[in-house]
């Protein structure tokens, strides 16, 4: 078997899909950023709505977040150790461990999985998991008291409450998709640190951008920017509203 250390600089290949999969991910997050920032954040009907339409867009996010890395790591192996090697002996390990393969067989470096983008990476495998093998759990009936709607009862501010609840709950949402971008684009920086042909971040997430006049030199340094800019504008939900 010949390994290549490094992706090649020219190559075709047929069914690689980790750039559709990141817009997916990505692009379903912003959307929901968007439509929050236009929300009326009076109404609890309305955020309570928001927040049922966000869960939806979550799995979205989480799984095709969690598709991007493992294209992106299968044909990343199936190219640098043939696609036969690859079927033969990787194709069922999981995520982490073909990542560790990678930096062992190809980079020659040792995985230190106290890094920040490894925890993130099996962290977001974890909760698509959680996902896809979901299993429902036994839990307890809330009992109302006596006097939950009586007269007495402040509904102003029950209600206020309630918003507070649940603004915080859709920020959470919101920082856990925040970190599977951030996973993806930790994982591609380490990528071209050692591989200077694949251009992961210009080529899998070069979607970020929406002008066409930027480079594969130039992507990289666009990408973090918008990253950075989408998580100030979440923040800013925390800032403003809780």
């Amino acid at each position: 078997m010949k390994i290549r250390k490094n992706y090649p600089e020219e190559y075709e290949r047929t069914n690689v899909k980790d750039f559709i999969y990141f817009e997916i991910s990505y692009k379903n997050l912003q959307e929901c950023i968007t439509v929050f920032e236009n929300l009326s954040l009076e109404d609890i009907t309305e955020i309570q709505k928001f927040k049922h339409r966000l869960i939806q867009k979550y799995h979205v996010i989480i799984t095709f977040a969690v598709m991007t890395i493992e294209s992106f790591v299968n044909d990343y192996l199936a190219v640098c150790l043939t696609d036969d090697f690859f079927s033969a002996n990787l194709d069922k390990l999981n995520i982490n461990q073909k990542i560790e393969i990678i930096y062992a067989l190809l980079w020659d470096e040792k995985l230190e999985k106290s890094k920040c983008m490894f925890k993130y990476i099996t962290e977001l495998v974890r909760k698509r998991n959680s996902f896809v093998h979901a299993k429902s759990k036994q839990c307890n009936l809330v009992v109302l008291e006596e006097n939950f709607f009586d007269e007495t009862y402040n509904l102003d501010n029950y209600e206020t409450k309630e918003i507070k609840q649940e603004l915080k709950k859709i920020y959470d949402i919101f920082i856990s998709s925040l970190e599977a971008i951030k996973s993806i684009h930790l994982f591609f920086l380490e990528v071209d640190k050692y591989d200077k042909n694949r251009h992961a971040v210009a080529r899998v997430m070069g979607c970020i951008s929406s002008d066409k006049r930027n480079s594969i030199e130039t992507l990289p340094e666009v990408v973090k920017k918008e990253i950075n800019k989408m998580e100030n504008n979440i923040k800013k939900i925390k800032k403003n509203n809780l």
